[in-house]
């Protein structure tokens, strides 16, 4: 929705509390992702933006719902920083009926795949079927489509000038997956992609497995500032030295977490704070045998990471790599209001579930 004077009035009004919160959560525990605390806290809700957290009793009117959450810890709503949703055969609305129930709440994807096949047209039709949803879903125009040299004939191919074009859509948050080859090969349509991101001041999103040495060095000088993928730790652990946030990627078909986490639990706990989770391709049996980002969270608390570091993976690190840290990731006043329930914070059995949106 575009921002206008009338709308800010609006939303400092109610952060101020001189309109009353359309609803408010009571009695829960308050997991605070930015500064690593958990503590009683209620929360103000006014539309879709939190107004309010803490002692919200001046915001709370007559037509003012009240949600309970006593014994219940309040979490924000996990983000998938890297996903094909395509590769699940769902539709974005049965994609998110399957995810949200679990606690993904916001996912960044290139939906490169719809657009191969269905270009610009198809994409615009998906974007607004994406709005009509529950999940929040951050687009990066792919730096092509589809990955190939020499160039394909059979599809749609996303270059330099469409670039131009779509990195003006308000929907547009960055550059999508954006493969090391393509960059170290000078390949002129991904290399005008990423020089409008840097004009744009859009976030390039990258992709580059195994690189190491001299050619990741280039690939960071081509100003990308993410990954997704490394096949082991030690790569891991190279990146972040040289300033790359790092996702950690477990996939239905890749399973990276245990080798990866262990840049986190075994060289540098620091690191954690820079580290993010993505599911990258799942299944639809996938997601309801074993859960989502849910069960990510599971497997890194199993490999030693305690639960509020892996919930700020899930959730703030991926918001603030994506720089999207503004609108989701915490729960704080000016933030969307997608807000877990979580029974218990250390039973893995609990993540299992899912939390639950007010």
């Amino acid at each position: 929705m575009e921002m206008t004077v009338e709308r800010l009035k609006e939303r400092v009004k109610a952060g101020r509390g001189l309109v009353p919160a359309h609803k408010v959560i009571k009695g829960g525990q308050l997991v605070n992702v930015m500064s690593a605390e958990i503590y009683p806290a209620d929360i103000a809700i006014y539309n879709e933006m939190i107004a309010a957290v803490g002692d919200v009793s001046a915001y709370i009117g007559k037509d003012t719902e009240i949600i309970d959450a006593k014994g219940r810890f309040l979490v924000p709503g996990m983000i998938d920083g890297h996903i094909h949703s395509e590769c699940s055969k769902l539709s974005i609305t049965s994609y998110a009926k399957a995810v949200v129930p679990r606690g993904t709440t916001s996912m960044v994807s290139g939906l490169d795949e719809y657009i191969s096949v269905s270009g610009l047209e198809g994409l615009r039709e998906v974007l607004e079927e994406m709005k009509k949803s529950p999940l929040k879903v951050f687009w990066g125009a792919p730096f092509k489509t589809p990955y190939t040299i020499p160039e394909s004939t059979v599809t749609y191919n996303f270059t330099k000038d469409t670039h131009k074009e779509v990195q003006k859509w308000d929907e547009c948050y960055g550059v999508w997956e954006t493969v090391r080859e393509f960059v170290q090969e000078e390949d002129e349509d991904t290399l005008g992609a990423i020089a409008t991101a840097y004009n744009n001041r859009l976030p390039v999103f990258g992709c580059a497995p195994m690189a190491r040495g001299n050619d990741l060095n280039g690939y960071l000088c081509g100003g990308v500032r993410l990954d997704h993928e490394s096949y082991d730790h030690e790569e891991v652990v190279e990146k972040m030295r040289k300033g790359m946030h790092m996702l950690i990627r477990e996939s239905s078909v890749t399973h990276f977490l245990a080798e990866n986490i262990k840049a986190v639990t075994e060289v540098n706990p620091y690191f954690a704070r820079r580290v993010s989770f993505c599911t990258d391709d799942v299944t639809a049996t996938d997601v309801l045998s074993k859960g989502h980002l849910d069960n990510v969270v599971r497997l890194a608390m199993k490999a030693g990471v305690d639960a509020m570091t892996a919930i700020q993976m899930a959730t703030i690190n991926s918001a603030e790599a994506y720089r999207i840290d503004h609108l989701v990731g915490s729960i704080c006043p000016g933030r969307i209001a997608d807000i877990l329930f979580v029974d218990s914070l250390e039973s893995h059995d609990e993540w299992k579930n899912g939390g639950k949106e007010p």
